[in-house]
């Protein structure tokens, strides 16, 4: 009986091992998945290098351990939920020959001790370019709120909630939906309903496709506040470079002023090198003193963030 229960007590054992593994990373369809529960730092991030091809530079000074969960995250925000207790920098770089046109580094400058820097990483804030937005923002809510009263204007709200309800049962938006059929409900939605067209965009942006970068540019040029906001924040976490450049032309091509804005905002939420070089780019031909202005406040940032990475790294 005692060696029947020691084979038993063996077997719980190895069940209770294998089903509580210190953590779990998972890369697919350019998506991150993190599960961890109290695991090392170190161990996490080394496998999220592995899987991702992310290289990460200074990982010796990852210390402590890491409880966290997420799923299908973007890259780039993923790699920010894992190192949230560490100071660190992004890069993107050329590319090796064969490979991609560019590659992720992280350089690890230390831990922060539980609090992360917001003044070296992370979107920036630009008072003058969150100003104008808000100005913009204010008249749009002034605008909704003058049509509250209107009966065809309530009318055509509850037809779009129908709608979107309706799609939404069919699961027009879910992971078995294509991107053609999601660019359709884009370009031509139920009563155009600005409602569809956001559900769309956010769809597609689950997508990173060649094709769906495209559409999201296009998106930053609407008539519609909402539908250029929902480009913003979708495009703010891409990492791709072609976007990118599209971004950028619209920064210096678009003769719309509040167009041009939501795109200057995508660049500064992205924060990197490859957007401070098209920012330069544009800033050249700019003849808009104002525009000129919050382009120089968004350099001036970033220069001021990697002066301050470089003496860190510098003391250390």
């Amino acid at each position: 009986m005692a060696a029947k229960a020691l084979i038993l007590c063996w077997f719980a054992l190895i069940g209770l091992t294998s089903s509580q593994q210190p953590f779990e990373v998972k890369w697919a369809d350019q998506r991150l998945t993190v599960r961890a529960a109290a695991a090392p730092l170190a161990d996490v991030v080394r496998e999220v290098s592995r899987l991702t091809g992310v290289e990460v530079i200074g990982g010796e000074k990852l210390t402590g351990a890491i409880s966290t969960e997420f799923t299908t995250l973007p890259l780039e925000e993923g790699l920010a939920r894992v190192l949230a207790q560490v100071n660190y920098a992004v890069k993107h770089e050329p590319g090796r020959p064969s490979s991609a046109d560019h590659r992720l580094v992280v350089h690890v400058l230390s831990m922060s001790g539980g609090v992360t820097d917001a003044t070296l990483t992370g979107p920036m804030n630009i008072p003058a370019l969150e100003s104008r937005l808000a100005a913009e923002a204010e008249e749009v809510a002034e605008e909704k709120e003058e049509d509250a009263d209107d009966p065809d204007m309530d009318d055509l709200r509850q037809e779009e909630t129908l709608q979107l309800a309706k799609l939404n049962a069919k699961d027009a938006f879910g992971p078995k939906a294509t991107v053609a059929s999601l660019v359709k409900l884009f370009d031509n939605p139920p009563n155009d309903a600005d409602k569809i067209r956001v559900e769309a965009l956010k769809a597609l942006g689950s997508r990173p496709m060649p094709e769906v970068q495209t559409v999201l540019v296009r998106a930053l040029t609407e008539d519609s506040w909402d539908v250029r906001m929902a480009a913003v924040e979708i495009l703010s976490r891409a990492t791709d470079p072609d976007s990118l450049r599209g971004v950028g032309r619209i920064v210096e091509e678009n003769p719309e002023e509040n167009v041009r804005l939501g795109a200057l905002k995508v660049l500064a939420l992205r924060a990197d090198d490859r957007s401070v070089v098209q920012l330069r780019s544009v800033l050249e031909k700019e003849t808009d003193t104002d525009m000129r202005a919050v382009i120089q406040d968004i350099l001036t940032e970033f220069e001021r963030r990697e002066r301050a990475k470089r003496e860190a790294a510098a003391k250390r």
